[in-house]
């Protein structure tokens, strides 16, 4: 578990860099800036991708994250053209990885 622990901490700061990002920027903000949509949806497709590669085992540990909508957010974030959607990326975090992270936090040490 300690390798796993290692993958939720690292899940956990990558989601909390998104959120702290957004965190004094309004929407329209958001949309008007290329690069931190970039940082954000990078960000973002990491968290997915670290959900992807948990054993089974720890997304039982920590069942009440939704590992299976984490797992496909990128295609939360991209339209049918494959085009990033700001809007969905702002709602992603603000929804989705506050969500991740409230209910993260029981399940690690402390900062």
């Amino acid at each position: 578990m300690n390798h796993d622990l290692g993958s939720l901490l690292i899940l956990q700061q990558t989601a909390q860099l998104s959120h702290d990002q957004l965190r004094a920027c309004s929407q329209d903000d958001f949309d008007h800036h290329i690069r931190l949509q970039a940082t954000v949806t990078h960000h973002l497709l990491t968290v997915a991708a670290i959900a992807r590669q948990l054993p089974e085992a720890t997304k039982q540990q920590v069942a009440a994250v939704d590992w299976v909508k984490l797992q496909n957010l990128r295609d939360s974030l991209v339209d049918d053209a494959d085009n990033l959607q700001p809007d969905r990326a702002w709602q992603c975090v603000q929804t989705d990885i506050s969500a991740l992270l409230a209910t993260l936090s029981p399940y690690l040490p402390p900062n």
